[in-house]
């Protein structure tokens, strides 16, 4: 059921070590144990301690954390380093729990790039003399700039904010986040729900939120009747579902999920059962939901569920996606292949969806409700608006409709322009779209939920928050002209207890935003007012595309390395941006990508300054946030400047700017990371960032005989 990805020959980025297992030691010592690095390497523990010690490393001690928090950023780490193989060695998995981690953990095989590169397996190998000095001298600048006092990584809520509770609020007003350290993999299974800590449960309640969102597949909690195979132990994975709603409700939230269903199944299944089949491609095909038995199968899944965990808050659901569920769900596949479903309207099947899953929670006479999320239901999906209207004005009554608040915003650059579908801070909402669907909602009788990125987005993932509050008090201000019923504040990313998510509730209330400044930052609350300014201001300047949300390299920021020559390779999705600035700029030109980025970070350099001689707890934990998200903005323009023009001022630039994050994330570990993608950096990837600048110096210093 699960394949590895193939193996494609391509170029392999350089590194600045003097040898490849050299690499293998430095980006992993620390997160996977030295046994398994011997292993790797054909060597043994005790050459691995040394080596690492003669790199600078010496003193780091192997956290076994790492294995289940942050297996993402070892695979990631060493995918261009080692072979599948070595990979699984320090993952601590065999190859088909690595293929299915590829396949279900949040798109991971798109952020790798849907390949794996050739390499050939270093093995340690004694050094040359020449090998030894050179890598002595890389010891001296790991040893000056590694942190001194580490705050353990996924130490994640040490700073978070200082409140006592959030504004009076309606308990019927949905403001939903993810989990910000959620775990991946089947921890309804495990039962292990370590990352739902106390005091990230409690910073959440004081901060208004009362539902958190989780991903599921249905089958796995129900079970499949026409295969029992597929989800086998969904009763313990049930169970388990009404142990985390009660820990939850201890806060006073509820645990809402995530439907996107029914979920494609391989073409083997339907060898015996094509009653089933709708459309579908070689490999999979979709359950349709125009049949009886997929029909019957939906509503005995929700009513089984709402039946057995009555503490349940509720359901949103998807019907148009990256997954392939119903027949209409995906574009690409032409309905003609469905018998059922090409007499029929997109309209119909996905109403229909929502309304099996309306009536199986009625009739359970559950407390469970169920939002229709209209994401997918656009003109990239190949809706028009007046099918989005119709699809609305006809879904059941007590069934409430959510929509991104920014989805249709046209966002202009100097070589084109597009609409924006969602993850953006810095383009405020709602759109003109946004305000007639949710008009067409309340005209029919539905309550209405916006769904926003409160926190961080795509645009800047690697900090828990940016701290654009007025640019969010806008957005909040232009959504309550709407009178929208709730909130849902984030995706898998942008879930962490942080000030932003107090504003909603603030908003709601009807309070005013320099109230709220006094509340949070005391004495300080002018000097943070003024720099929250400059970071607006700066960050609505955001050059906002698809294709730098997803490929640009804001969320890795100072990890990324500077290339001394081109590579020619293709950016992933939140994955490696490389040196792709064509990738990154979407249609922006290279030369209105970088002033843009100039402009903010001239901006948020201006907030910054103010921020000084700040002395309240919250506020210099609020300046160390936006510090790191200057230097992670600051990067995109400088690596943009030594891709366009080779300056190496911005070579320099970055050296400092790279050991500035290494100190701000050693003091706050929710620095560089974010939940689907573990660490996006860490303090190993950041001194090998400053090798290699220091190696692009020196050879500059050496051709200017300097």
């Amino acid at each position: 059921m699960y394949e590895l990805l193939p193996v494609k020959k391509v170029y392999i980025p350089p590194h600045p070590f003097a040898t490849d297992w050299q690499a293998v030691i430095f980006r992993n010592f620390g997160t996977v144990s030295v046994s398994a690095l011997a292993k790797v390497l054909k060597t043994d523990e005790a050459t691995v301690e040394k080596e690492a010690s003669r790199l600078g490393l010496d003193g780091i001690a192997y956290d076994p954390v790492w294995k289940t928090k942050g297996y993402i950023t070892i695979i990631k780490n060493n995918w261009y380093l080692l072979d599948y193989a070595g990979i699984c060695t320090l993952a601590e998995m065999d190859e088909t729990q690595l293929a299915k981690t590829l396949l279900d953990d949040d798109f991971l095989f798109v952020k790798v790039g849907n390949f794996k590169p050739e390499v050939v397996a270093p093995v340690y190998a004694p050094l040359t003399e020449e090998q030894i000095r050179f890598t002595e001298a890389q010891a001296v600048t790991v040893r000056e700039n590694r942190s001194k006092d580490r705050t353990p990584y996924f130490e994640f809520f040490k700073h978070v904010p200082k409140v006592t509770s959030a504004s009076s609020q309606n308990a019927d007003e949905l403001r939903m986040v993810y989990n910000y350290n959620e775990l991946f993999g089947d921890n309804l299974m495990t039962g292990d729900f370590s990352a739902y800590t106390d005091e990230m449960l409690e910073g959440l309640s004081k901060l208004g939120i009362n539902a958190i969102w989780k991903h599921i597949v249905l089958y796995e909690l129900v079970g499949l009747p026409f295969d029992e195979k597929y989800g086998e132990g969904w009763e313990i994975r049930l169970k388990n579902l009404g142990v985390l709603c009660r820990r939850l409700a201890k806060y006073g939230i509820k645990l809402w999920l995530y439907l996107n269903e029914p979920r494609a199944l391989p073409m083997s299944f339907y060898k015996d059962k094509p009653h089933l089949l709708g459309v579908h491609d070689e490999q999979v095909g979709v359950l349709c939901t125009s049949t009886p038995e997929v029909q019957k199968y939906l509503y005995d899944a929700i009513q089984k569920i709402v039946t057995e965990v009555p503490e349940l808050g509720g359901f949103f659901s998807i019907t148009a996606s990256e997954n392939l569920t119903n027949c209409y769900s995906r574009r690409e596949y032409d309905i003609n292949g469905c018998p059922r479903c090409r007499n029929r309207t997109r309209v119909e099947v996905c109403d229909e969806i929502n309304a099996i899953y309306q009536r199986a929670i009625e009739d359970a006479n559950s407390s469970a409700k169920l939002v229709a999320w209209t994401w997918g239901w656009t003109s990239e999906m190949g809706w028009t608006l007046e099918e989005t209207l119709e699809a609305v004005k006809n879904l059941p009554q007590n069934v409430d409709v959510m929509c991104v608040s920014e989805e249709g915003l046209i966002v202009r650059g100097d070589e084109g322009e597009a609409g924006l579908i969602d993850y953006s801070i810095s383009q405020v909402g709602p759109s003109d779209r946004t305000r007639k669907i949710f008009l067409a909602a309340k005209e029919s009788g539905h309550k209405t939920v916006a769904k926003m990125q409160i926190n961080n987005s795509w645009e800047c993932a690697s900090v828990p928050y940016l701290p654009c509050f007025e640019l969010i008090w806008k957005h909040l201000q232009n959504l309550k002209e709407l009178d929208v019923d709730g909130h849902m504040l984030s995706w898998s990313l942008g879930g962490y207890p942080s000030f932003n998510l107090s504003l909603v509730s603030h908003a709601k209330a009807g309070g005013a935003i320099e109230d709220w400044y006094k509340e949070m930052f005391g004495s300080d609350w002018q000097k943070v007012k003024a720099a929250s300014g400059y970071f607006s201001e700066g960050f609505e300047k955001f050059p906002f595309s698809v294709s730098l949300a997803y490929f640009g390299p804001q969320n890795v920021g100072c990890a990324n390395p500077f290339y001394e020559e081109p590579t020619g390779l293709p950016a992933s999705m939140v994955g490696y941006p490389f040196d792709n600035i064509d990738m990154w700029r979407g249609y922006f030109s290279k030369e209105l990508f970088l002033e843009r980025f100039g402009a903010i970070t001239s901006l948020w350099k201006k907030g910054l300054e103010i921020l000084e001689g700040v002395c309240e707890y919250n506020s210099v934990s609020m300046k160390r946030i936006a510090e790191a998200a200057y230097c992670a903005l600051r990067s995109v323009y400088l690596q943009s400047k030594w891709i366009v023009d080779r300056d190496l001022a911005a070579a320099q630039e970055e050296f400092e700017n790279t050991k500035r994050v290494i100190r701000l994330s050693a003091e706050d570990p929710s620095i560089g990371f974010e939940a689907c993608n573990h660490y996006l950096y860490n303090e190993n990837t950041l001194l090998e960032k400053l090798l290699s600048l220091k190696k692009i110096m020196e050879k500059n210093n050496e051709n200017t005989g300097k």
